[in-house]
């Protein structure tokens, strides 16, 4: 391996852990809730042609 490289992909991952050091979680209650599926935006989803599993499930 060339010095260059070498020395990018040690500078990459110093980088790196220098940031997942520095990571601190978010708290618990800060979490987004996902989008309440509307009737409106279920129709358009079956116009599309993408269906929700529990509706195809036998």
């Amino acid at each position: 391996m060339r010095p260059p490289v070498a020395a990018m992909i040690h500078e990459m991952i110093t980088i790196g852990v220098i940031f997942a050091s520095n990571w601190v979680p978010p708290p618990a209650g800060a979490a987004i809730p996902p989008p309440a599926i509307t009737a409106d935006r279920e129709r358009e989803r079956e116009r599309e042609g993408v269906y929700v599993w529990s509706k195809n499930a036998v």
